[in-house]
């Protein structure tokens, strides 16, 4: 909180493109731009637990060391779309983004991390994080479920509910910044609003990304909220879309 404002980030989801949210991050870091609260979704969720951990130079390296999302989706064979509610396992991307995460850290850190997930036995999103569960392992496996693709992956439970990514209900959940008392957001979405050429479709876990892709960018785009803007303001509230 520099001078008494308060700062909110919003780590908005968006398939595959979480290096462009990387690249955002470092930028704000550079002009000394550091947020009290971090909204996140998806993609969001894996970018704000490592950036929590150890900053946004440790996100930028970990984006620029990683491989394709789609290479790391690893088909299961006891779950899958025949045995179970998912058609891969889970396992690939939660070691590669648990590998560079201080859970420890991210708990209790001054820094509120708030994830949007979708309870999808109550039918319905809900905001949880580490001001929200009571233990650093029920931190854990919310921060998982928020990067848990639904069909991709295997849901959740949690408290008798299962659960999945909650980015397909509320992307960019501008309102609970504006709730919590933002005085300035920065929205840091990965929605483009046309997707580039895809130039191979070869493999089950492209075709699922690029679906992904396509509904993220019909469902998730931030473009209705920049147009309400005025001079980069909402209600008082300094708005910054990158």
């Amino acid at each position: 909180m520099a001078g008494g404002r308060k700062t909110a980030f919003i780590l908005a989801g968006g398939g595959s493109r979480g290096a462009y949210q990387a690249g955002c991050l470092r930028r704000l870091d550079e002009e000394g731009i550091a947020p009290d609260l971090v909204v996140g979704s998806s993609i969001g969720v894996c970018n704000s637990l490592v950036y929590a951990t150890a900053g946004a130079e440790a996100l930028w390296e970990f984006w620029s060391r990683t491989v394709s999302l789609p290479r790391i989706l690893r088909p299961s064979l006891r779950r899958n779309a025949l045995l179970g509610n998912s058609l891969f396992s889970m396992n690939g991307l939660t070691d590669l983004v648990e590998s560079r995460v201080d859970f420890d850290r991210c708990f209790d850190s001054e820094t509120e991390l708030t994830y949007v997930v979708a309870n999808l036995s109550a039918g319905r999103e809900e905001l949880r994080g580490n001001r929200s569960e009571s233990d650093v392992e029920r931190f854990r496996t919310v921060s998982r479920i928020g990067y848990t693709i639904p069909l991709l992956h295997p849901l959740i439970e949690l408290d008798g509910d299962l659960y999945a990514d909650g980015g397909f209900l509320w992307n960019v959940p501008f309102e609970y910044a504006e709730d919590w008392g933002a005085d300035e957001i920065f929205i840091l979405s990965v929605v483009p609003s046309e997707l580039p050429r895809a130039n191979s479709l070869r493999r089950l876990p492209q075709v699922a990304l690029r679906m992904y892709d396509i509904l993220w960018r019909t469902l998730g785009n931030s473009s209705h909220l920049e147009k309400r803007l005025e001079d980069g303001r909402w209600n008082g509230i300094d708005v910054t879309v990158l």
